[in-house]
């Protein structure tokens, strides 16, 4: 008997590695991370996403008391702010990752952004002042090549100026 939603009986894949070292691994990145396996992703095969623990508490309404709207906090998720990524296998390469794509190991990520920006610009007008350098040297080896030429008397400046005359 084939069983048409296999990811709904077993959770992972045999190439999975094991979930709680990956899972305390990744919690000395963030302690609030999460995976979560979602059968119906990838079609039916079933994938692990790796989510995050909210951030601040909301309000959910409960009830009214005497015309006064009662609300419980609670961290409520949402797919918006708590989804970070699917991943179809457990392996140690979503450390990678997740290293690489940590915003909040720098401590001000808008002023690394800004540094980064001058940073680059910086490296663009070092190299344009490296090949404006070069240009000069070319420019200097060819004049200097003009000029031996004319003082061996190669060059005839009467026939050098006419010709630009004519044009």
């Amino acid at each position: 008997m084939l069983v048409s939603n296999v990811s709904n009986i077993v959770h992972g894949h045999v190439l999975d590695c094991r979930l709680k070292p990956l899972l305390k691994a990744c919690r000395d990145i963030e302690p609030r991370l999460y995976f979560r396996w979602n059968p119906k992703k990838l079609w039916g095969r079933g994938a692990w996403e790796l989510r995050i623990r909210p951030f601040k508490k909301t309000e959910i309404y409960q009830f009214d008391y005497e015309g006064v709207p009662i609300y419980k906090l609670e961290y409520k998720e949402n797919d918006l702010e708590c989804h970070i990524k699917d991943f179809e296998y457990l392996n140690y390469n979503i450390l990678e990752w997740l290293r690489a794509h940590d915003t909040q190991r720098v401590h001000k990520y808008a002023e690394y952004i800004d540094y980064e920006g001058d940073r680059w610009v910086d490296l663009q007008e070092k190299k344009h002042k490296e090949d404006r350098n070069y240009m000069i040297k070319q420019d200097k080896k060819y004049m200097k090549h003009f000029q031996e030429e004319f003082l061996s008397g190669r060059i005839d400046m009467a026939k050098l100026f006419s010709s630009v005359t004519k044009a």
